[in-house]
C-alpha cells in the first residue's frame, strides 16, 4: 500500500479533460532578439508634401533572426483583406507566411506586426500546463527552427496568450437525430450578447471553398468587431473528412469523429485583454488560467446558453401538451403555446421582433424555462437527406451542449507537472491512499 500527500487544488491543474480545443500564443520577434520596439518620426513625400509618420525601427539583430527562421520551411502566402479606412471599406494585400509542418503546431509569421503567432493543435497542449507548452515551443524553435541558443532564454518573456478556444463534442444517434438537432440551431436566437453578435453561415467567411455545403460548419455566432469571442457550431465529421481528403489525417483520426457535432467557443486577444480588467474575473492572460476547467466551463456556458438554454429539447406537441398540464391561468397557457409556435416557425430572433407582447418577451421566456421548457423546440416531421419527409419519433432530445450530454476523454495525468506543481504549491495538502 502506498500512501503519498497530495495536494488536490494541484491535482486539479495537473488534470486536462480536453475542454481545451487550440490554443494560440504570440512570440514578439523584438523580445526574442533581445530588443525593445522604438519608433521614430521620418518625413515621407505626400500629396500635401512633406508629412510626418510614426515608424518602427528594426534593428539588423531582428531583421536577421526572421531570416534564419523564415528560410525553415515557410510558404509565402496573399490574401485580400477589408479594412475599415476613413469610415469606409478598403481592400488591401495581406502578405504573410505560414508554416504547417510540424504536428500539432500552425506557425504563421506577419511581417506588418513582427510576431509569430503559434497555433497549439489539441494534441500538442493536451494534459499539458504552461511550463510544458512553453518547452515544447522552445525544443520545436530549437531543433526545428533552428533558432540559436542565445534567442531561446528570451522566449519565456516574448510569450503572450492570444486566443483559446474551448469545445464540446455531442455524438448524435441517426439521421434524424441530427436532422433535429440542424432545426433547433436554425431557430436559435439570431444574436447574443446585447446584439453584439450575428449568426452567420460560415460558409460566408470562406468563399474560396467550392463544396462548402458538404463540410457544413453549420453556424457561427460572431463579434461585428470580430475581436473579442466566437461561438461555433459544425459537423466535425465532414470537417475531418475533408482534411482526410486532403491527406491531413489518418482514417483512425477520422473515424472517431462519426457522428459529432463540435460546439466551439474561441476566446479571442480582446476578450482576454478584457477579462483582465473584469471585477469578476480578474484574469491575466495565463495558459494556466485559463486551462482551468471552472474557468473553461463558465466562459463557455456564457455564450453557448445564450444560444440554446439550458433546458432539453422537446417536440412541440409534447412542449404544449405541458404547459396544458400546468397548474397556471388559462390564458399564461394559451399565451405560452403561441409563444413557442412562433418561435418555432419564425426562429427565436423574429418572434422577438414580432411578439404582441414586445415588453414581456424576455420575462415569458424566463418564466418557461423556470418550468422546465425550453423556448427552442422541433416539429412533428423531419426531412432526410434526400428531401424526404419522415414522422418524428423523438419527443425530447437533451440539450446537446450540456455537459454531461457531451464526450469527455479519459482524464490525463502528466507525472511529471504533477510533481513540479506540487513542489511549487505547498498549499493544504490531504492524505489520499493511492494502493
Amino acid at each position: 500500500m502506498g500512501r503519498i500527500l497530495l495536494d488536490l487544488e494541484t491535482l486539479s491543474q495537473a488534470v486536462d479533460n480536453g475542454f481545451t480545443d487550440t490554443l494560440s500564443i504570440l512570440i514578439d520577434l523584438f523580445k526574442l532578439a533581445g530588443k525593445n520596439r522604438r519608433y521614430e518620426y521620418i518625413e515621407i513625400p505626400s500629396q500635401l508634401g512633406m508629412i510626418l509618420r510614426r515608424v518602427l525601427i528594426k534593428p539588423k539583430e531582428v531583421i536577421d533572426l526572421i531570416s534564419e527562421i523564415l528560410q525553415m520551411g515557410f510558404d509565402r502566402r496573399e490574401r485580400i483583406r477589408t479594412i475599415k479606412y476613413k469610415g469606409k471599406d478598403v481592400k488591401e494585400k495581406q502578405v504573410y507566411y505560414i508554416n504547417n509542418n510540424f504536428t500539432g503546431y500552425s506557425i504563421y509569421y506577419d511581417p506588418r506586426k513582427y510576431y509569430f503567432n503559434i497555433m497549439c493543435q489539441h494534441s500538442s497542449i493536451l494534459g499539458k500546463a504552461k511550463t510544458e507548452i512553453v518547452q515544447d515551443i522552445k525544443n520545436l524553435f530549437q531543433c526545428e527552427l533552428g533558432v540559436e541558443d542565445k534567442y531561446i532564454q528570451n522566449l519565456d518573456k516574448t510569450i503572450k496568450l492570444c486566443r483559446i478556444d474551448f469545445k464540446r463534442d455531442h455524438r448524435y444517434i441517426d439521421e434524424q437525430n441530427l436532422s433535429l438537432i440542424k432545426a433547433i440551431v436554425e431557430i436559435a436566437p439570431d444574436t447574443i450578447v446585447g446584439a453584439n453578435y450575428e449568426k452567420k453561415d460560415e460558409k460566408d467567411e470562406h468563399p474560396e471553398i467550392d463544396n462548402f455545403d458538404d463540410i457544413e460548419y453549420m453556424k457561427k455566432f460572431k463579434s461585428e468587431s470580430n475581436k473579442t469571442a466566437e461561438f461555433v457550431v459544425y459537423d466535425k465529421f465532414l470537417e475531418r473528412l475533408d482534411k482526410f481528403d486532403k491527406g491531413l489525417i489518418t482514417h483512425e483520426e477520422l473515424e472517431q469523429y462519426q457522428r459529432v457535432i463540435r460546439f466551439e467557443v474561441r476566446i479571442k486577444n480582446g476578450k482576454l485583454n478584457s477579462l483582465k480588467s473584469d471585477k469578476k474575473w480578474a484574469l491575466d492572460k495565463d495558459i494556466d488560467n485559463y486551462k482551468e476547467e471552472s474557468v473553461a466551463n463558465e466562459l463557455f456556458n456564457y455564450y453557448a446558453e445564450q444560444v440554446f438554454f439550458k433546458e432539453p429539447f422537446f417536440r412541440l406537441d409534447v412542449a404544449k401538451r405541458k404547459i396544458r398540464d400546468l397548474d397556471i391561468t388559462p390564458y399564461k397557457k394559451k399565451t405560452f403555446r403561441e409563444l413557442l409556435n412562433q418561435i418555432n416557425e419564425k426562429g427565436y430572433t423574429r418572434a422577438k421582433e414580432e411578439y404582441k407582447y414586445p415588453s414581456s418577451f424576455n420575462s415569458h421566456i424566463k418564466e418557461l424555462r423556470d418550468l422546465g421548457i425550453n423556448p427552442l423546440t422541433f416539429k412533428e416531421t423531419w426531412t432526410d437527406g434526400k428531401g424526404k419527409r419522415h414522422k418524428t419519433t423523438y419527443t425530447s432530445i437533451p440539450n446537446f451542449i450540456q455537459k454531461e450530454n457531451c464526450i469527455i476523454e479519459d482524464d490525463y495525468i502528466i507525472d511529471s507537472k504533477y510533481w513540479e506543481l506540487v513542489r511549487q504549491n505547498n498549499s493544504t495538502k490531504k492524505v489520499i491512499d493511492t494502493s
